[in-house]
This record gives structure tokens, sequence and C-alpha cells, in this order.
């Protein structure tokens, strides 16, 4: 009896120094931060911006097969889909529209230069300059991007067409909602376009379940997201949030 209870309690050590030694090993890339892989870790990661230190949530590894980052909290100042005038039509077409050259120029530049470096351009989906019975979806290749209607919520709305796999941070319905960094809940928009017309585009609303549209010339918060390789190491600090060890990716 006592040699089976020593060979019980010496497994028992062996699976959690087992468990420790795999935490501290895959802790040190940023894939190992991501929400589908390890969602004990946080899923955070501080990035430096011109201002400072800001929260990414490391949300997939499966992106393209590198790992997606999303900003925590929407841009200090919110921004258009696409301007009233001129009047050009499919103000909601997303490739080249004014919040995409916004994040892919604007933005990008706000990011430390060796983050800029490490963007993995990214294959997305996105709705063709169609409305009605002739929409369909095309495949455009951008560095920084806004997240999909489809990759939110699970459900395909009537209204717009499938664009990318569902993210499963998302799931939750909470983890839609999104704040500025003063803690107020802000709209933010996605690059989803309504296929009913050429001026809707979709966004996420001030509530968790909350799917909404908005005129494309109407400003709204944005939410870059981006990937990067998913080997790249990753440090902790101790001097961005007092009190607090975070990741960094720098």
């Amino acid at each position: 009896m006592k040699k089976i209870i020593a060979i019980f309690i010496m497994l028992t050590i062996i699976l959690i120094l087992s468990a420790c030694s795999e935490k501290i090993t895959e802790s040190v890339t940023i894939a190992h931060l991501a929400y589908d892989k390890y969602e004990q870790f946080g899923y955070t990661v501080y990035i430096k911006e011109t201002d400072g230190y800001k929260p990414y949530l490391v949300l997939t590894n499966k992106y393209n097969d590198n790992t997606l980052l999303l900003r925590k909290h929407v841009l200090p100042e919110i921004h258009i889909f696409n301007p009233l005038y001129p009047n050009s039509g499919y103000k909601n077409y997303y490739e080249n529209s004014e919040v995409d050259m916004f994040i892919n120029i604007e933005y990008r530049e706000t990011l430390d230069e060796t983050i800029q470096k490490k963007i993995i351009p990214s294959t997305i989906v996105i709705t063709a300059k169609f409305s009605g019975p002739d929409a369909h979806t095309i495949k455009i290749v951008r560095n920084i991007f806004l997240l999909s209607l489809t990759e939110i919520v699970r459900q395909r709305k009537t209204a717009s067409l499938v664009e990318g796999i569902p993210l499963k941070y998302f799931e939750i319905a909470e983890n839609r909602v999104a704040h500025n960094e003063s803690e107020e809940l802000c709209n933010w928009y996605l690059r989803t376009s309504s296929i009913y017309d050429s001026d809707t585009v979709f966004v996420m609303s001030l509530i968790s379940e909350g799917i909404g549209s908005a005129a494309a010339y109407y400003a709204s918060g944005v939410r870059p997201a981006f990937c990067v390789n998913g080997d790249e190491p990753i440090t902790t600090r101790d001097d961005i949030i007092p009190g607090e060890v975070v990741y960094v990716f720098e």
C-alpha cells in the first residue's frame, strides 16, 4: 500500500512540474498568449504607440496561419468610413475607403517602427462593389484592417455576406463591446457592408449583443487589427501599469 502511495505521489509531482515547465516554455512567444490557445495567460500584450504603450488582444494563431492582434480600445479619434461627397457611389466599399487608408497610413505611423516592420500582410475577405442578387465577396491583401461581421458574430445576417471565419473570443457577447481609453462605451466600425444599399456599413453597438449599422459618412470608433509571426518573442515589464507585470511586444 505504501509503495502504491509513493508511486502516486511521484506521478503527481511529475505532472505538476510538467505543467509548470509547459507554462514557462509556452509563454515565450506571442503565439502562446492567443485567446484560443491558453486564455489563462491573459491574451493581452502591450505595444508602443506614439503616446505610450497600449494594450492589444491576442485573438488567435490561425489567421492566415499568423497571430492576430486587435487594439483593445478604440482609437482616440472617431472616424468616417467614407465621405458623403463627392458622390461616387458605393460609399460602403471597404478597399481603399477612407478608413482603410487611415489605418494603413496614419495609424500605422503611430506604431513603433520595430512593430511596423513585424506586421505581416493578411489576405482578408470583403464584399465587392455590388448589391442585391449580384453581391459577392472578393479577397484583398492588407497590412492593417478592420474585422468583419462574420468574425464577430457566427450567424449570418441576411443583409451581409460571409467574410472570413468566426473568432472564438467573440463567442462571449460581452467581448463584442468596446471602450475608449477613458473606459467609455463606443460603437466601432466593421469592414462589412450591407448588400441592400451602397451607403450602409455594419458596426458593433454599445450593448453586448448589439449589431448595428450606420451610414458610411457618420463617424464611429475604429479598432485596427493586424497579424504578426507567432514565433515573435515577448518580454515582461513592471513599469507600464503601476503594480502589475505585463507582457510586451517590441
